[in-house]
Parts: structure tokens; sequence; C-alpha cells
């Protein structure tokens, strides 16, 4: 099985292209004379729509606190953008993670994978689970 998401475009009327963010999923059997794999199943749908306005968290919430919701909106306002899937854990923001043993078990818990000396979101994971953690996290920590 596979999952993960991508733009799907089309063209508009006036000649332009319009695009919607999408989620999909394959299903696979190893099937065939040659023993190779086929699909089985495919699913395709629009991702559910994001909340309309993201809340600011309070500056008494520790750092590493502010930092986990920082990083979920940006991937939930930017999913097709690697570079907000990345966390460098030896720069500014990372460290302050590491020394935070439960906001990274947290961002674990998200999804997120620990490669090499990064906090990875793969592009295969869960935005609407994503967005369901923000609310979470924003509904514990703000006030």
């Amino acid at each position: 099985m596979s999952s993960g998401h991508y733009e799907y475009q089309f063209p508009r009327e006036d000649g332009k292209l319009n695009s919607i963010p999408v989620r999909f999923t394959f299903a696979y059997r190893r099937g065939g004379a040659n023993g190779s794999w086929e699909i089985v199943n495919h699913h395709g749908s629009k991702l559910p729509a994001q909340p309309a306005a993201i809340k600011p968290v309070s500056s008494s919430v520790p750092n590493a606190l502010r930092l986990a919701v920082e990083i979920l909106k940006n991937i939930i306002e930017h999913p097709f953008e690697a570079k907000y899937r990345m966390v460098n854990l030896a720069g500014v923001a990372g460290t302050e993670l590491v020394r935070s043993h439960d906001v990274m078990a947290f961002l674990k818990n998200c999804g997120f994978k620990e490669e090499g000396a990064s906090l990875v979101f793969p592009a295969t994971g869960s935005l609407p689970a994503l967005v369901t953690a923000l609310q979470t996290l924003q509904a514990s920590v703000i006030q």
C-alpha cells in the first residue's frame, strides 16, 4: 500500500491552470504470471478544508511548544513544500525541540521521523492528522 499527496491541475475556461491539493492511496498485490505487483485499488480525493485561521500562541508557552505549533502550521499551510517538512536538529529551533522530550515525542506521534540530524515529516504523512494534532495542541496551550 502507498499513499501521499499531490496537486491536481486542470484547465479553466480562461486557459489558465487551476489546481487543488489531492490525497491518494494505492493498494497492491503480487499477481500475474511473472509475479509482478498489480494495483488492485486506488482512491483519490480532495484534501479536506484546512482551518480558516490558525490562532496565535501565547508568549507564556515554552519555546518548544510554540515551535511545534509553527512547524505543524507551516506544513499544513504549505503541504507540498519539502522545506517545511524538515527541522535541522542541530540548528537553533531543533536544539530547542531536542531539549523538550515531551514535544519531540508529540511530533514523533504525529508521524515525524528522525533522519540523521533532522526531524522529518514524510511526504506520505497524514495531513488531516496534522490538522487534528495542531488543533489539539492549540487547545491545550492557548489561553
